[in-house]
């Protein structure tokens, strides 16, 4: 049963990640605690906002929320691990690789599976995110992720919010709470209609996409980074473009990193198909 309490978004939180740990304690502080009607899980409210703490990881387990829960979105707030940058970033659940036998990627999830996407939620939180980091001189690096990981059965949105790439970042109170007011501000914003837009080549942190959602008309939905070209079938070309929020209008690729010539070939024919419209980024 889905409670009629609930409201647009959800927000996911977990006592198994540090960073998530952090974010949620800072956002539970703008929540009443309330009890939900079915959640078996601690819930608070606020606005038109529902928090849940989960007891599991955030990538590999929360399939049971569709049971609770009906959302315009999920958002997860989550740590980044990279090479020790200080990052904020944005990104969509899907992989659109093949099986691999690389065993170091154990969050990769079903080959060939995406989760939705809402491209003006995403651009809304990727300018809000730019924006205070500038305002208040944290120097982190603000960018998108291209499409990875779990979950991708959930029947909403999934946007991933996250903090990176180091422990010292997932503790960092300053960038706690620029996500915990990037989420605030989700939740008391009507997204505006954009130009949604596919993302094509491009590295793991999509810095020419990002620049062009920060700045322009565009909001982009999955991304399909180069490496990923020669895995990519027609199939999961459709289910990018099936499964965006308010549909694609328009694909962006990116010439720099592009894949050869007929892996390219296989998407593009795809794209034709539909007729949506292909802008090639020359610099």
């Amino acid at each position: 049963m889905i409670e009629d309490m609930v409201k647009n978004i959800v927000i996911v939180v977990t006592e198994q990640d540090l960073c998530s740990r952090n974010i949620g304690y800072k956002l539970q502080e703008h929540f009443e605690a309330f009890k939900h009607e079915s959640c078996p899980y601690p819930t608070y409210k606020k606005d038109n906002a529902i928090l849940v703490w989960h007891p599991n990881d955030l990538v590999l387990d929360v399939t049971d929320l569709d049971k609770y829960f009906d959302p315009e979105i999920y958002i997860f707030p989550f740590r980044h691990l990279g090479k020790g940058l200080p990052r904020l970033t944005v990104h969509p659940a899907g992989n659109f690789r093949l099986p691999q036998a690389d065993s170091k990627v154990p969050y990769r999830g079903e080959p060939h599976k995406l989760a939705y996407v809402h491209p003006a939620y995403m651009k809304l939180a990727l300018q809000h995110l730019n924006k205070l980091n500038k305002e208040r001189q944290l120097n982190y690096n603000v960018s998108y992720e291209v499409t990875h990981h779990t979950p991708t059965d959930l029947k909403a949105p999934v946007m991933f919010l996250e903090i990176g790439d180091a422990e010292q970042h997932h503790k960092d109170e300053k960038a706690i709470q620029v996500v915990v007011d990037t989420v605030l501000y989700l939740i008391n914003v009507t997204p505006s209609q954009y130009k949604n837009c596919l993302a094509l080549g491009g590295d793991h942190y999509a810095e020419r996409f990002t620049r062009r959602a920060i700045d322009e008309e565009f909001a982009f939905g999955h991304f399909i980074p180069y490496f990923t070209f020669s895995d990519v079938t027609p199939e999961v070309v459709e289910q990018a473009l099936d499964k965006t929020i308010g549909g694609v209008q328009c694909a962006m690729l990116d010439r720099k990193a592009q894949g050869s010539e007929a892996d390219r070939q296989k998407i593009l024919a795809v794209l034709e198909k539909r007729g949506i419209e292909l802008i090639k980024l020359s610099k």
